[in-house]
């Protein structure tokens, strides 16, 4: 929770702020046309970690909006395919 002073943000008891982090696998397939003509590409599955931040801003104690972003390292042969994934998106809680 954020402890900065300031009327510009929600009081802590509307707003959840996380850390996450992850493992999981990352798939590219490289297909596609130059000048008209169909090229065959590669494809490579690679192991991939994932970190991240977000927030919460509840807007009844059971529904959210969520806010949240993060940083995917593949390994590899994508290991040049680093990206930061955005997500926004409504949460029930039951």
């Amino acid at each position: 929770m954020s402890n900065i002073p300031s009327p510009y943000l929600l009081p802590d008891f509307f707003r959840l702020d996380y850390l996450s982090g992850g493992v999981g696998f990352v798939n590219a397939n490289n297909t596609g046309e130059i000048r008209g003509e169909e090229v065959a590409g590669n494809s490579a599955t690679e192991f991939a970690g994932r970190v991240g931040a977000g927030i919460d801003v509840m807007v009844t104690p059971e529904l959210a909006v969520t806010v949240d972003g993060g940083y995917v390292l593949p390994t590899g042969d994508l290991s040049n395919l680093n990206y930061i994934s955005y997500g926004m998106g409504l949460r029930y809680a039951f």
